[in-house]
C-alpha cells in the first residue's frame, strides 16, 4: 500500500481508493479469495485488516485534534519570536474561530516546548 495514502478510504492491501466502510478493494478481494465475512478470512488478511484498523483510528484522533491553519496567519501570530497575541484568559473575546484555533494549538505547542526543555 502507498504510504502517502490515508488508510481511511483505502484498500488495505493494494491501497486503491475505496468506500471507508469496506477494507478492501474489489479487485483484491477477487484476487485473495477475501469475500463474505472478516471472520472467514485467512489469519493473514485478519492481522492486515487489524493493523488498517489502527491506523485508521489513529487518523481519526489526529483529525479531530489537528488544526488548519494558514501559514501567513502563524507567522503574523509568531512575530519575531515573541507572544504578541492575547492571553489564553482573553481568547473568549476572539471572535475569528481560526486565530481562536491557531491560538490554542500555539500554546499547547509551546506547553509542550516548555515540558521537553
Amino acid at each position: 500500500m502507498s504510504e502517502d495514502r490515508p488508510a481511511t478510504g483505502t484498500c488495505m492491501i493494494c491501497g486503491a481508493w475505496i468506500t471507508p466502510s469496506f477494507w478492501v478493494c474489489a479487485d483484491c478481494v477477487d484476487e485473495h479469495g477475501l469475500g463474505g465475512s472478516w471472520t472467514k478470512w485467512p489469519t493473514w488478511a485478519v492481522v492486515m485488516m487489524n493493523d488498517h484498523q489502527a491506523q485508521r483510528r489513529q487518523e481519526a484522533e489526529r483529525m479531530e485534534h489537528e488544526v488548519d491553519v494558514d501559514p501567513f496567519l502563524l507567522e503574523n501570530l509568531i512575530g519575531s519570536g515573541k507572544r504578541d497575541f492575547a492571553p489564553a484568559d482573553e481568547w473568549e473575546e476572539i471572535q475569528d474561530p481560526r486565530l481562536f484555533q491557531a491560538l490554542r494549538a500555539l500554546d499547547e505547542l509551546e506547553h509542550r516546548l516548555d515540558r521537553l526543555n
